[in-house]
């Protein structure tokens, strides 16, 4: 009988289900149980032998510290990464034959519960996040300069001893030096909670990542569909495993749920979870300034993709290499003879602003209303013009806040060089 089943092809095996699922409910099956088996893993595999509550008090541990607590560390990581990665891949193949608000309800509470353990890792494979804070202390505590100050400044702090290069001053811009400010602030004196808060801080750029790469993909121009995505040959249309008919789960996906399979390759990435949550790298918040550019530039904003793009470059210098390219598109993309030309004569300044962001600021002139930069273009970017008054007060406020972030970037740079005395120091004296 076994044998006449295997023959016939009625014997189903749980691949089978897997790849070609029959029913909505083995859909949702074959996506809750890889998001399951990768939340053990992570608690088990990562945070139990690498707690942060266990060993914060221990400065600058590394994988090769903890392998002398316990021997088997490297292969608790790397059995964890070996199955975080086909788990990963099975729940890939399951969002992209999955649809509707439970799938959803799935993926987005599991990457949620990712990241609340892997918040609880030690950092043992950067020390990058030390210095963050240090340098975050630097302004919101002591309020200073990190771009002149460096750890060495302040050995009673109680993270210095923590820190990978207390030598160095900040290699990253003043945007981003004011968020570990404000968070360094918040967090107080205490090595678990600025910890915890700077992963937060990462957390919350990795959020609006994903919900950027869904937006995207949602607003984006479906193409054909590539091979091996899972459309059914045709004669095999409405047929699951087995040959049974098949819910549209199972069919050829429509374009649209194609958001659910990104959301999962942003939110599930083992690797992404663990350099932006675990180690805590702050990359995430430049790339979410870049997918932000891109989605803007997807719905015609193009001066509001550049300005994404200028917040990018103050938080790290990458995005400033992107500026040219969204400038290209616009030109590109903007109908008629006439709208590329108004486009560079209205905007032009702010472009120029955004390629040099320092440059123009320094050698503006503090003589406008107030206390602020010279009333340049950059102050009249167009944001929300159909709001009228209002909005134009928000453009120019905007506009200003771009404008003196880069200002202060270059001359913090520009005072802390000391090999062009003759020049930095007399051009800076100058305002």
């Amino acid at each position: 009988m076994l044998t006449e089943n295997v023959r016939n092809g009625k014997l189903e095996t749980f691949w089978s289900r897997v790849h070609d699922p029959d029913s909505e409910r083995d859909a949702l099956i074959n996506l809750a149980l890889p998001a399951w088996l990768s939340f053990l893993l992570w608690v088990l595999l990562l945070v139990r032998p690498f707690n942060l509550l266990v060993y914060y008090h221990y400065s600058q541990l590394s994988l090769n510290g903890f392998s002398w607590v316990n021997p088997f560390a490297r292969w608790d990581l790397s059995i964890a990464f070996a199955g975080q990665a086909v788990l990963y891949y099975v729940g890939w193949r399951a969002a992209r034959r999955a649809s509707g608000p439970d799938a959803w309800a799935i993926v987005a509470w599991s990457a949620l519960a990712f990241a609340v353990a892997l918040i609880f890792v030690y950092p043992l494979g950067s020390t990058d996040i030390w210095d963050y804070i240090v340098h975050g202390r630097i302004v919101g505590i002591y309020h200073a300069n990190p771009f002149v100050q460096v750890g060495y400044d302040y050995p009673k702090d109680p993270f210095f001893g923590y820190m990978g290069w207390p030598g160095a001053t900040s290699a990253y811009g003043s945007l981003w030096e004011m968020l570990a400010g404000v968070t360094a602030r918040l967090a107080g004196n205490s090595i678990v909670a600025n910890v915890v808060a700077f992963k937060l801080l990462s957390g919350l750029f990795l959020a609006g990542c994903a919900a950027l790469v869904t937006a995207i993909l949602r607003a984006a121009p479906a193409g054909a569909q590539p091979a091996g995505s899972g459309a059914l040959p045709a004669g095999r249309a409405g047929q699951g495993a087995g040959g049974r008919p098949l819910a549209a789960v199972g069919a050829a996906q429509p374009p649209g749920d194609r958001s659910l399979a990104g959301f999962l390759l942003i939110a599930w990435n083992p690797m992404i979870l663990y350099e932006t949550l675990a180690n805590r790298h702050n990359d995430v918040a430049m790339a979410f300034c870049i997918l932000l550019a891109a989605w803007a530039l997807l719905r015609h904003r193009y001066t509001p993709a550049i300005l994404a793009l200028l917040a990018g470059t103050l938080l790290k210098f990458i995005p400033a290499l992107l500026l040219s390219a969204a400038g290209l598109i616009a030109l590109r993309d903007l109908p008629g003879p006439r709208a590329p030309l108004a486009f560079l004569s209205r905007d032009g300044p702010t472009r120029r602003a955004a390629a040099r962001p320092g440059l123009e600021a320094v050698l503006g002139r503090p003589g406008g209303a107030g206390n602020g930069p010279p009333p340049t273009a950059i102050h009249r970017v167009h944001l929300v013009r159909p709001l009228g008054l209002a909005g134009a007060r928000l453009g120019r406020r905007t506009g200003g806040l771009c404008y003196q972030q880069g200002g202060r970037f270059a001359h913090c740079r520009l005072c802390s060089v000391p090999r062009l005395p003759g020049l930095a120091r007399p051009l800076v004296d100058q305002f």
